[in-house]
């Protein structure tokens, strides 16, 4: 209890830390928001305010303020987030000026007729539009750079998150093997002790042995030799014969290709899918229910097929099941793993499930 309360006070406080140092953060964000707007305004109000009267003083300030409210909005929110990428640069650029050259235009048509009575000054048009063109491009530049500086402390945040959980899930999954690794060396022990006495209670530990070790060694492993995933498969398949006296109908069918190959799969893939088909088949209620498990190599091309019987009320009861997380999770590893270089299908009818899974290029 000591333990668990430590480790419950020390994440609790890496986690409030790291909220400080992000709403710092967004605070700091906020702030530069706030400064570029307050400059922005102070600006150009020193430079209308001595020669513009006040309706026009208003009318130009409401041009200025609202064309480039939606103009950084754009590029904050738009353009850096989605096109500030080392294969998007060229149509960063080419849109970072399409906004520049827009907004110009819209402040040329309007600003001349307000401003040519009172600033005799920037009466040429090389001048007023030199004046336009650097405000919009330091509006666009500064909204840019501001959006990618979040972007950054965003990803930098994330990244200090992620390393946190990480060290947390070794610390617990190191505590996690301390007992388990206990237990793996007692299986062992009293398998030595019965194996005389008992030899169907010392085959039942073995099995039993063989899977603990799988999961307490190897699937910490993203990939497994696919003739150890098979060991596990058998392992499984032995744990459940034992439980009924070996009365339960379920074949394995292996090919000789299968057995002797190197080839390296996602771990607990292959297992995965047969503890679902003994979880959601009626082996113990039904002697007439069966599995059938078949895994064959062809080339590159492994296929992995399992069908097990299911009755009315459990297929009633499991309606939803393969449309839940377990399956979603197996995919999405096979997608990471083999892009769309697989096929995964269930199929299912009245009275049984079939599950077969196809990689492609190993």
């Amino acid at each position: 209890m000591q333990i668990t309360t430590i480790g419950i006070t020390s994440s609790s406080i890496k986690n409030n830390n790291l909220d400080i140092m992000n709403n710092k953060k967004i605070l700091l964000i906020n702030l530069q928001h706030v400064l570029f707007w307050i400059f922005f305004i102070v600006i150009n109000l020193l430079v209308n305010i001595q020669f513009l009267p006040l309706s026009l003083l208003v009318a130009r300030m409401v041009l200025v303020i609202s064309l480039n409210i939606i103009v950084y909005y754009i590029c904050y929110k738009k353009l850096a987030p989605n096109f500030f990428a080392p294969k998007a640069y060229v149509k960063f650029y080419v849109y970072a000026l399409l906004i520049i050259f827009i907004s110009c235009s819209i402040r040329l048509i309007f600003e001349p007729s307000i401003i040519q009575n009172y600033m005799p000054f920037i009466n040429k048009p090389v001048i007023l539009w030199s004046m336009i063109i650097i405000s919009q491009s330091l509006v666009v530049f500064i909204a840019c750079m501001l959006s990618i500086s979040n972007e950054t402390l965003t990803l930098e945040s994330a990244l200090n998150k992620t390393k946190i959980e990480k060290n947390e899930a070794d610390l617990n999954l190191l505590k996690a093997k301390i007992n388990p690794h206990f237990l793996l060396n007692t299986l062992n022990n009293i398998y030595a002790i019965n194996y005389e006495e008992s030899p169907k209670t010392s085959e039942a530990i073995m099995q039993l042995s063989k899977v603990l070790s799988y999961t307490i060694y190897k699937s910490k492993n993203s990939l497994i030799v696919l003739s150890e995933e098979i060991e596990l498969l058998e392992s499984l398949i032995g744990l459940y014969q034992l439980k009924f006296d070996n009365q339960l109908r379920i074949q394995l069918t292996l090919n000789e290709t299968v057995t002797q190959s190197l080839i390296e799969i996602p771990s607990l893939v292959l297992f995965s899918l047969l503890e679902n088909a003994f979880k959601h088949s009626d082996l113990s209620e039904n002697p007439k229910t069966y599995v059938n498990i078949n895994l064959d190599l062809k080339g590159n091309k492994l296929i992995f097929e399992i069908i097990n019987s299911v009755s009315l009320i459990k297929r009633h009861a499991d309606a939803n099941y393969f449309s839940g997380l377990g399956v979603d999770a197996i995919k999405q590893l096979l997608k990471q793993k083999y892009n769309s270089n697989f096929n995964f299908e269930i199929d299912k009818k009245n009275d049984s499930y079939k599950v077969t899974l196809i990689i492609y290029e190993l």
